[in-house]
């Protein structure tokens, strides 16, 4: 845990400041003209470093447009972090706001806005995640960016573990947890759903970000870590951005493919990335069907329960509906059949309020990724989920509001039960 404080607060550290100028266009001007900056129509704020960055660009006036990753090269004039803090310690109405660069930890529990408070939902919030929330953390990409893929990691790391090691003692003693066990359980549950989020953030960036920090920064097949533990919502998010990184991931997921029955997870989670590149991207479509229908079941009874996954993602590739809505009608269909014959589908509801979007709650829903449920979502889902940006199955805050509260302890509990019976799965094929 160590690990993943450092890495969150060296994130938030110089997006404090973007953050804080971004919504405090006045307090911008007023910098700027106190700096002396040149009267030019943008001017790129140092948050860091005075010459490799990060950067803030600002108009004259203070109003945010862009901002510019570190060892970027503005091509407007450049104000540094030292003279706008030489300007704030000369008046005694901003030196404790602007020194400070946003809300601290106390402001924050008083309903105070900034960047590290935003950020922190995506560590903290669990299922309670709101689209606009992505939006509003979007704009700072560039500040962020290249650490989120550490940061993911570092919430895997700590739950994979952690899940294989108690996961099952958790369970059994599940009645006699003292304060410390059920706190870990409800730890486990906002993690996981922390790589979520963090993978569904990076895929916001833009395609030529993407692009270049595919081949750099994810090495291989990355984003299907959200799918290590078998919760479907959690890995339809890092399958959704192994479909949105597209070509770029097609060789290290073929590799993936190839692993052997004793890690055969990585070949199975390697399938389903593969699937929702074929889904977002027509001209690999048919190349990914080859490779996955390519299957070899050898006397392990892991390889041909792999096989049989694999087949089940290229039948859903070969008979994939294009278009959204009516991918999103099969899918409603199939799992209604399911119902009709006696299979619990879960169907969270609402209080009053408006009812939530039918794809958004399908993409959150809390099941086994490889259940009955959670096959038919795959098999039918495919062209619905995989076409639709991640952003768009998220819940709005309204659609929040109206859900009833989740007890982080029994979906954690819940959350344990579909990992342990996942990788026990994994182990016996």
């Amino acid at each position: 845990m160590e690990q993943l404080e450092r890495l969150e607060r060296d994130t938030a550290r110089a997006t404090e400041a973007a953050f804080y100028l971004a919504q405090n266009a006045a307090v911008t001007r007023f910098l700027l003209d106190e700096a002396k900056a040149p009267v030019v129509g943008a001017v790129a704020v140092a948050l860091d470093h005075p010459s490799d960055g990060p950067f803030l660009v600002v108009t004259r006036e203070g109003a945010a447009l862009e901002c510019l990753r570190r060892g970027a090269r503005p091509r407007m004039p450049v104000v540094t972090r030292a003279q706008l803090e030489t300007v704030a310690v000369k008046h005694d109405a901003l030196k404790p706001e602007v020194l400070r660069w946003g809300p601290g930890p106390a402001d924050a529990e008083r309903g105070a806005t900034g960047f590290r408070p935003l950020f922190r939902t995506l560590l903290d919030g669990g299922e309670a995640v709101a689209a606009e929330t992505l939006r509003s953390l979007a704009p700072f990409l560039p500040l962020v960016f290249e650490k989120l893929p550490a940061l993911w990691y570092a919430c895997d790391d700590t739950l994979r573990d952690f899940v294989k090691r108690s996961g099952e003692r958790l369970i059994a003693e599940r009645a006699q947890l003292d304060a410390r066990g059920e706190e870990q359980v409800r730890r486990t549950w906002r993690l996981h759903w922390a790589v979520g989020h963090l993978q569904a953030l990076f895929a916001q960036a833009d395609d030529d970000t993407l692009r270049q920090a595919a081949g750099g920064v994810i090495q291989g097949a990355a984003p299907i870590r959200a799918t290590r533990l078998g919760f479907w919502p959690v890995a339809l998010r890092g399958l959704s951005l192994c479909g949105r990184l597209g070509a770029s991931l097609l060789t290290g997921l073929e590799h993936g493919l190839k692993a052997p029955p004793d890690t055969v997870h990585e070949a199975l989670t390697s399938a389903h990335g593969l699937g929702f590149v074929g889904a977002a991207h027509p001209k690999y479509r048919h190349e990914v069907v080859l490779r996955l229908g390519d299957t070899f079941e050898g006397a392990d009874p892991r390889s041909a329960w792999l096989a049989r996954e694999r087949l089940l993602v290229a039948e859903a590739l070969t008979e994939l509906e294009t278009d959204t809505g009516l991918a999103e009608k099969q899918v409603v269909a199939q799992l209604e059949e399911l119902a009709s014959r006696g299979v619990e589908v879960p169907r969270p509801a609402t209080d009053e309020g408006p009812e939530e979007r039918t794809l958004v709650r399908l993409a959150n829903l809390p099941v086994s990724l490889h259940g009955r449920v959670g096959h038919v979502l795959i098999r039918h889902g495919l062209g619905a989920f995989a076409r639709t940006p991640i952003e768009d199955l998220y819940p709005s805050a309204a659609e929040l509001a109206a859900r009833p509260p989740v007890d982080p302890l029994s979906a954690g509990f819940r959350l344990l039960e579909v990992a342990v019976e996942h990788l026990g799965r994994l182990k016996r094929g």
